[in-house]
């Protein structure tokens, strides 16, 4: 009975502290959920639109210069070296831009997508283990007060044998009315 009793205690102990981590990770998922798509995703796709628009200044920029160094090269005030150094850094800097647009495109059109389906699926597995953990609380706690309760009916049971016994036992004893033998 004590060993039920206490095992019924560290049970109801355990199923709050299992109810409890439940909840948080719960909570922690939803957060998780919430702070990518409100705070994140907003932040790096804001600045991958800023890059993308500095890689734009920065070609026409490149353009504007090759554009400049061209006619300074067909008055003859610079040389070809100077008319390919303009062209290759415009063709970096296309480079660049293209490559910064690839990023835009794959962050809004796959890494949103990827992100926000995974923190939403925790979200929905942590629901679920809330649930589940609600539920085996209860068939723990039942398992262990189904113990306590048959061990409190076999305590029961015993004292009223050993009241029984007791009974039994005082009748048993034969007292006579003098000394002598009994045949």
């Amino acid at each position: 009975l004590t060993a039920a009793k206490e095992a019924k205690e560290i049970q109801e102990s355990t199923n709050v502290a299992n109810l409890e981590a439940a909840n948080v990770e719960l909570v922690l998922a939803r957060l998780d959920l919430e702070e990518y798509t409100q705070g994140t995703f907003p932040k790096l796709l804001a600045s991958s639109k800023r890059d993308v628009e500095m890689a734009r200044i920065s070609v026409k920029t490149k353009e504007q210069d090759l554009a400049q160094q061209q006619a300074l090269f067909a008055k003859g005030f610079v040389n070809a070296s100077d008319v390919k150094t303009g062209e290759i850094n415009l063709i970096k800097e296309q480079n660049t831009l293209a490559s910064v647009e690839a990023d835009l495109r794959v962050l809004e059109k796959y890494t949103y997508e990827k992100e926000s389906t995974d923190r939403k699926n925790k979200v929905a597995q942590a629901e679920k283990k809330l649930i589940r953990v609600q539920r085996e609380n209860m068939s723990q706690l039942a398992q262990k007060q189904a113990a306590f309760n048959a061990a409190e009916q076999a305590l029961a049971l015993r004292r009223k044998q050993m009241e029984n016994l007791k009974n039994q036992l005082a009748s048993a004893t034969i007292k006579a009315p003098s000394d002598g033998l009994v045949v």
